[in-house]
Formats: structure tokens, sequence, C-alpha cells
């Protein structure tokens, strides 16, 4: 698109305005073509989004699954296209984490915990990490978004 200034200030007005108009045009035109869209594709968008639960539903089921059968057996693939990620927490009480940040002058946003630097920086180090920090660990299971090599595998 070619820029042209109008050489005044009642030119550039002008065409600014026509510009506005415009943009008005157009923003009711494709309000006018989704609406359109959406009431020839309702059909399809309803189907979608029951597909969507379906498969939300699916995979929290399939992961609820893979927590157990990974804490029965310690397997961190207790299927075929599924794994199970630990990671460790830390758990501590607040007001002890408090004072050991202000006692060691480290993370602190003025007179208040900065948690994430505790836990990122405190926490996490083998150093560092104070006798009231505990770590927990946390199992999460993940799917594989292609599970086309898995289907295969298990003969599905």
């Amino acid at each position: 698109m070619e820029e042209v200034t109008p050489a005044t200030p009642e030119a550039q007005i002008k065409a600014l305005h026509e510009l506005r108009l415009k943009k008005n045009d157009l923003i009711l035109e494709k309000s006018r073509r989704q609406l359109e869209f959406d009431r020839e594709c309702a059909d399809l968008l309803v189907e979608l989004s029951e597909t969507n639960n379906e498969i939300a539903l699916q995979e929290e089921g399939i992961k609820a699954a893979a927590i157990l059968a990974y804490e029965a057996t310690g397997s961190k693939v207790p299927f075929v296209g599924v794994t199970v990620k630990v990671f460790a927490e830390p758990a501590y009480p607040d007001d002890k984490a408090l004072e050991w940040a202000q006692e060691h002058k480290m993370c602190l946003v003025p007179e208040h915990l900065d948690k994430k630097a505790f836990e990122k920086d405190v926490c996490r180090s083998d150093a560092l990490r104070p006798d009231f920090v505990g770590m927990i660990e946390r199992a999460q299971a993940q799917i594989s978004t292609d599970l086309s090599n898995a289907v295969g595998e298990v003969g599905l």
C-alpha cells in the first residue's frame, strides 16, 4: 500500500476520516462474515467442542492411570506413548523461611519473603537448603502429541 500524505492539514483530516470510515466498514463486513460462518458451521463447531471435551477426559484418565502405574511399579514409561516426569517441589513453613531470609539477607522484597527466589536459589541448592525445607516429589504424566507410533506398537 502506497502512503501519500496530503499537503494541507485539512486534506490530512479528510483522508484520516475516510480511512476511519473504511475501517468501520471492514469491521462490520468481518463481523457479518463471521456470523455467516458460525451459522453455516454450527454443527461442525459443536462437534469440535464435544471432541475437545472427550479428548480432555481421555487424557485425564490416561494420566491418572499412568501416575498409579508409576507409583506401583516405578516405571517412568508405564504405557506406550506415555511418560512420567518427577519434579521435586520444596515444602517449608513460611514463617521459618522468612526468618531464614531475614537472617541471611537473601530472598527478600522489603520485609517479605520472595518465595520464587527462595525456592529457586535456596531450596534447590543442596549447599544452601535449610534443614526445615523438605523436597516433595510430584509425578506428572505426559502423553505424546503424536500417538501414531504408539498405536502401531501396541497393534491398535
